[in-house]
This record gives structure tokens, C-alpha cells and sequence, in this order.
């Protein structure tokens, strides 16, 4: 959502290179599915990313341009 919140794309599938697009159309991707899977309680890829698509659609429907302090300001990275 980055580049969406900083105006440059309206959906994270106009910016190529995101996690969005890794998890949609994943090439040789650096994300471990099944850990991914595992983590989220989901049994299948297909589910995950139905899943995903439905998020982020859920996200760009609401006024989401303020970043989320709990990503931005904490002991892991900063602030």
C-alpha cells in the first residue's frame, strides 16, 4: 500500500515491483508460501491469495493515506 498512500500508483498492482504483486503473481519470489500458509491458517495458495486480493481491495475502500504507527514507529524499525 506504500505506493498507493505516496499517490503513485491507485491499486498496488500498477507498481511492479510490490509485495502486493509477489503474492498475486509470484516469479521467483523471496516469501515462504507454506510458512506464509502455515502462519495464516490457510491450507492452499489459492485460498491465501483470494484472501489477500480481498484485503487489499478492503484497504484502497477506505481512507487509508495516514500510515499505520504500529508498521512505522516501533523497536523494529524506528521511527
Amino acid at each position: 500500500m506504500n505506493m498507493v498512500r505516496a499517490g503513485l500508483a491507485e491499486h498496488p498492482t500498477q507498481w511492479e515491483f510490490c509485495g502486493y504483486n509477489e503474492i498475486q503473481s509470484p516469479r521467483k519470489s523471496i516469501i515462504d508460501f507454506d510458512r506464509l500458509m502455515g502462519l495464516l491458517g490457510f491450507e492452499n495458495y489459492d485460498d491465501l491469495k483470494g484472501a489477500h486480493h480481498k484485503w487489499v481491495n478492503s484497504a484502497l475502500l477506505i481512507d487509508n493515506s495516514d500510515k499505520e504507527n504500529k508498521w512505522t514507529q516501533s523497536i523494529a524499525v524506528g521511527s
